[in-house]
């Protein structure tokens, strides 16, 4: 199917028929939102720890540079889970302003990102296994700038900014190692929580 304007593929081991689809999504094709910019990546990295940054809540204050970690609220039903979270960050000048970050995956490889604080933002993430050891990866860009010459001027530093992002989690992601049993704690986020979610899907 086609969707958000990415073609979806389903793949079932034993051929089973689609147990869900992909929403529409609000802001895509909506010419209140700038039209998507696309980025591509293929990563030394598996796509679930790519994928498990959403509850890393920690990583978003000392990779990410906000100013608070942040504190999560998680939403889990049968193949979509959304975590939220909300954390005090950096703005124009010296100010600082609240801020609200929710991903929603609807199965494994499709992520959606919004965040609303200095301005309203949001991605769509895909990640395709290539082989044991790389992940394909796309990440697509819009911004609300409601024809706004002033938003639109922020909304391409935004951009911008959320590229650099991904790019100083990329050598986290390429160089990770695999522990069995990772101490987790308090502070760490709803890492569990979201890895017995994705237990479904194996």
């Amino acid at each position: 199917m086609e969707q958000n304007g990415i073609v979806f593929v389903w793949y079932h081991a034993d051929d089973a028929e689609p147990t869900y689809e992909i929403p529409k999504l609000e802001g895509v094709d909506d010419p209140a939102w700038r039209p998507l910019e696309v980025h591509y990546w293929r990563m030394r990295a598996r796509w679930l720890d790519m994928n498990e940054n959403c509850v890393d809540a920690a990583h978003f204050k000392y990779v990410h540079g906000v100013l608070t970690i942040p504190t999560s609220t998680v939403h889990e039903e049968g193949h979509v889970f959304s975590v939220t979270s909300r954390f005090t960050q950096k703005a124009p000048g010296d100010s600082t302003a609240e801020g609200e970050l929710t991903t929603t995956e609807y199965g494994p490889g499709f992520q959606h990102v919004s965040q609303g604080g200095v301005i309203d933002s949001l991605l769509m993430n895909t990640a395709t296994p290539i082989d044991e050891e790389y992940t394909d990866v796309s990440f697509a860009y819009s911004v609300k700038t409601e024809g706004d010459p002033r938003k639109e001027k922020l909304a391409t530093k935004v951009v911008a900014d959320l590229v650099r992002q991904f790019e100083n989690d990329k050598p986290i992601w390429e160089n990770k190692a695999c522990w069995r049993r990772p101490r987790l704690c308090d502070g760490d986020g709803p890492v569990t929580q979201y890895r017995r979610w994705y237990q479904q899907f194996f």
